[in-house]
């Protein structure tokens, strides 16, 4: 099943939807509008030309760029680590949600057009002098990496790989406005970290995995670092009800 090419990452969910994509194995595909960054797709300069026209003209000729590559492709956001206390609190509902370990084969998602991306982070806006080709004509993996994965250095903490997704590819799944992406179509689950104030009991994630079963580890807070580890002794997982 995997290759040389096999990457581990993590994806971090808050509790609100996350058995119900377990159980449909599946994981949401965000649009670049709908992230948090309101850089998207706009990493670079946008001041092209002396005059205000020439300016107003070219900052509208990209707003349709960026339209249309909303059309067409998304992205699924992942980090390096599961250990992260930021990453726990701003995504996974300060710790009462999931973080999902996948196992990447690249060899298996190039040929549907999907891309991964190690985020670039900087300090400078990069110039950009002409309106880009569309996303799904760029074959160089730096250009793409310029266009669509490069973030202000004060993301940096987040250590972001992300998947630039075709939206047109197999495996992808519109339902109700939202695109998801199923696993096994180049990612699969491999292990589930329960967060230290995780809103789901053992059991419910258990049987939201029935179909695929992984296991699952309880987190805590480290005692000597400001890290999140495994809490190894099950005495003291939570129960809690699901919410």
């Amino acid at each position: 099943m995997a290759s040389r090419m096999t990457k581990t990452l993590y994806y971090y969910t808050p509790p609100d939807h996350a058995l119900t994509n377990l159980r449909e194995g599946h994981v949401k595909v965000s649009s670049f509008a709908g992230c948090n960054d309101p850089f998207e797709l706009a990493s670079f300069n946008l001041r092209k030309g002396a005059r205000y026209d020439d300016r107003r003209q070219f900052r509208a000729r990209i707003r349709a760029w960026q339209r249309r590559q909303e059309r067409t492709h998304g992205l699924i956001c992942f980090s390096k680590t599961w250990r992260s206390p930021l990453m726990w609190s701003h995504y996974a509902g300060d710790h009462t949600g999931l973080c999902l370990e996948f196992a990447f084969d690249e060899d298996r998602i190039r040929p549907a057009n999907h891309v991964l991306l190690d985020v670039a982070y900087t300090t400078d806006r990069i110039r950009q002098d002409t309106v880009p080709p569309d996303l799904d004509r760029i074959t160089s993996l730096r250009q793409l990496k310029t266009l669509c994965a490069t973030k202000f250095s004060h993301w940096r903490y987040e250590r972001e790989i992300r998947l630039l997704v075709d939206l047109r590819a197999p495996g992808i799944v519109h339902r109700s406005g939202i695109h998801f992406m199923s696993m096994g179509h180049g990612m699969w689950l491999k292990r589930i970290f329960m967060g230290i104030h995780t809103h789901h009991p053992l059991e419910s994630i258990e049987e939201a995995l029935r179909a695929h079963p992984v296991p699952v580890s309880q987190t805590r807070a480290a005692f000597s670092s400001f890290n999140i580890v495994l809490q190894k002794d099950r005495r003291f997982w939570k129960t809690r009800k699901t919410t």
